[in-house]
């Protein structure tokens, strides 16, 4: 039995896989030709490069890559004494660090500066807040009547739409 599942299962995805070849699209030409399955290397070639030249061109650690890849832009990083990874546009201070290259063609979003003190940059909690939006699906009794004449309101607007539809459906027969 199991044999016999994995046959048709084997029968249905070539089925599926050629059957678009034999399917007529809009155009009058089959949707799908054995040329779609291969690809161009031509259109391709020039666009990459190898994996090492992919990596250099988006970070890069030396002055000559820089130079290679053209215009851009030196940061430097280096870990504190707690362990934590530091990132700067000047080298550390107090000791070594590595030049880290940015392309500037990279998809790289800068951050806004900070001029204040750490505290100020604390994010402020409310302790409390009230909600004044009720419930959804609730609504006072006094409302009630209200929104019965909006239903009915609107239930007559959808009976009206459908007479018009109706009858610019019976004028074209």
């Amino acid at each position: 039995m199991k044999r016999l599942f994995y046959k048709m299962l084997f029968v249905v995805m070539g089925i599926g896989l050629i059957a678009p070849m034999f399917i007529i699209g809009p155009n009058g030409k089959p949707m799908m030709t054995f040329n779609d399955w291969m690809p161009n290397i031509d259109s391709i070639k020039g666009q990459v490069g190898t994996v090492t030249e992919l990596g250099s061109s988006l970070i890069g650690a030396e002055d000559s890559q820089n130079q290679a890849n053209g215009p851009g832009k030196n940061f430097y990083k280096w870990q504190d004494q707690n362990g934590v990874w530091q990132y700067s546009d000047k080298p550390n201070p107090s000791g070594q660090s590595q030049t880290v290259y940015v392309n500037p063609d990279a998809n790289i979003l800068s951050s806004a500066a900070f001029t204040g003190k750490l505290e100020d940059a604390k994010p402020t909690r409310k302790k409390s807040f009230a909600i004044s939006m009720p419930k959804v699906g609730t609504a006072s009794v006094a409302d009630v009547p209200k929104l019965v004449e909006d239903v009915n309101n609107m239930q007559g607007l959808m009976d009206s739409r459908e007479g018009t539809l109706d009858a610019q459906i019976d004028a074209m027969k």
